[in-house]
């Protein structure tokens, strides 16, 4: 609006139409039209019709590296540990070694 406002009082005085006649002939003729309104005034590009959308391919899960993986019941848990009197815990000790020495 500022800008056909602009271009409107530029318009020299003598012979100026009014506003409304000024915009309706620049509309009916946008290379008519001062510079400033043409990008304004021209007729919107022929829109393309859409591409189909296209899926995209799902890439397969990989395997779960866990898969077989064995839970150890018969390891110590830290809280069982923790949870030890002094005397279990010396026997707990003592087998780990042995076991580890073997």
């Amino acid at each position: 609006y500022e800008a056909a406002r602009w271009a409107y009082s530029r318009l020299p005085e003598d012979d100026r139409p009014a506003f409304g006649e000024a915009l309706e002939a620049w509309k009916s003729d946008p290379s008519a039209a001062p510079l400033v309104l043409r990008p304004h005034l021209a007729p919107a590009p022929a829109a393309e019709p859409a591409a189909p959308a296209q899926t995209k391919a799902v890439a397969p899960t990989p395997p779960n590296p866990n898969r077989g993986a064995a839970d150890f019941p018969s390891a110590p848990k830290a809280v069982d540990v923790m949870d030890m009197t002094l005397d279990q815990y010396r026997q707990h000790r003592a087998q780990f070694l042995n076991k580890s020495l073997i």
